[in-house]
């Protein structure tokens, strides 16, 4: 199976307990997971800038995420569909990957139920389902 996870996502589970923290566990025991630049840089500027973090725990998060993800540099044409548009580089690497699932908590995401051949649905729900 082929995930993509958000940044919040990432954000929830590193800092939280709870449904993202269970959905991002189970996404790197069973799946293949796929991440890209844009992400990455998103949960480094929210875990420094909103969360303060030091820069050296930010490159140990990134360096445990990256280790058990793979980095992918998308190359379908970046659609526009989401009202928050730097959301469609989310959907954009959902497409490169032809991803299964895109886990999120991201209203302007969720509404859309899916994206081609991605479903998108939050942590609970990928609970549910697996």
């Amino acid at each position: 199976m082929k995930v993509v996870i958000d940044t919040n996502v990432y954000l929830s589970s590193l800092l939280f307990k709870g449904k993202a923290r269970e959905a991002y566990d189970l996404c790197i025991e069973s799946s293949d997971v796929f991440i890209s630049d844009f992400i990455i840089d998103e949960v480094s500027d929210k875990l420094q800038y909103k969360f303060s973090l030091s820069s050296k725990a930010v490159k140990d998060i990134l360096n445990s995420i990256s280790a058990v993800v793979e980095n992918i540099k998308p190359t379908t044409p970046l659609p526009n569909v989401c009202r928050d548009k730097d959301d469609n580089h989310i959907l954009q690497l959902c497409e490169t990957v032809s991803a299964d699932f895109l886990i999120t908590g991201d209203k302007d995401l969720l509404v859309l139920e899916n994206y081609k051949s991605t479903s998108i649905i939050s942590p609970a729900e990928f609970m549910k389902l697996f």
